[in-house]
């Protein structure tokens, strides 16, 4: 028999049914038998698999919508990253990359 109490065997399944199926909320929570503030309330932020640049701790995705769009924050410092397929903070050039140039060309020759 389980050591668990009901609320917290509620709190896993729903954190089970949230990050790992793409039913939505009012599915979740009438399968569950709460409501939705009930279930936006058990959910536990889920890792993003990156640590923080600032602080290191573990970075985490707030919900659904922050990890399909790669948007992961700390629960430390607070600080955001945008990460790519693969939890790695996407690379962001600071300025374009250079055009490349047929052999014997520079950039002084201008455009061709």
């Amino acid at each position: 028999m389980s050591d668990a109490s009901p609320n917290e065997v509620v709190r896993a399944s729903a954190n089970r049914l949230y990050w790992n199926s793409a039913d939505t909320v009012d599915d979740i929570a009438g399968r569950l038998g709460i409501g939705r503030s009930a279930l936006y309330g058990a959910i536990r932020p889920a890792p993003a698999g990156a640590d923080c640049a600032r602080c290191g701790a573990a970075m985490v995705f707030a919900n659904r919508s922050a990890r399909a769009a790669g948007r992961a924050r700390c629960p430390e410092c607070g600080s955001t990253a945008t990460l790519g397929a693969e939890s790695h903070p996407l690379e962001r050039p600071s300025e374009p990359a250079p055009v490349p140039r047929p052999a014997g060309k520079s950039a002084a020759d201008g455009p061709r």
